[in-house]
């Protein structure tokens, strides 16, 4: 086993790779639902509820056009589009290909310059229903 750069992790929208992505966070929770029982003395044990998870995003703005970016991130605002994401590692960067999968709405987007650095995007995404995980080992 061995560790591997976040460099070869990158975000896909409908199988296109998100252009200038500076960094990307993926998250999952569980709602905690408190419970007691006698066995346990009544003392608070706890029943797994509602899971959710989320992909937070972010990104240099490109004045071009190409097919996945921060501006068709927030076209996906304007729409309500639902979209088709993967976090995943390169196909040739590893032993394998690892990926996160699932279908989400976008639930925020940012817009940040300074007169210092260049202008950046940052976009939080939240799962609508599961995601999937998949690995490929390498041929």
């Amino acid at each position: 086993m061995r560790e591997f750069s976040g460099s070869l992790f990158g975000v896909y929208v409908g199988g296109v790779k998100v252009e200038c992505e500076i960094s990307a966070d993926f998250s999952v929770d569980v709602e905690m639902l408190p419970a007691s029982a006698i066995d346990s003395g009544r003392w608070v044990e706890n029943i797994a509820g509602y899971r959710s998870w989320s992909l937070s995003v972010n990104g240099y703005m490109l004045l071009e056009a190409v097919a996945a970016d921060g501006k068709s991130l927030l076209d996906a605002v304007l729409t309500g589009e639902t979209l088709a994401i993967e976090f995943r590692t390169e196909p040739t960067s590893v032993d394998g290909t690892y990926i996160i999968a699932g279908n989400c709405l976008v639930q925020n987007f940012g817009v940040g310059s300074s007169s210092e650095d260049a202008v950046s995007w940052t976009v939080n995404l939240v799962g609508t229903g599961p995601f999937t995980t998949t690995f490929i080992p390498a041929a």
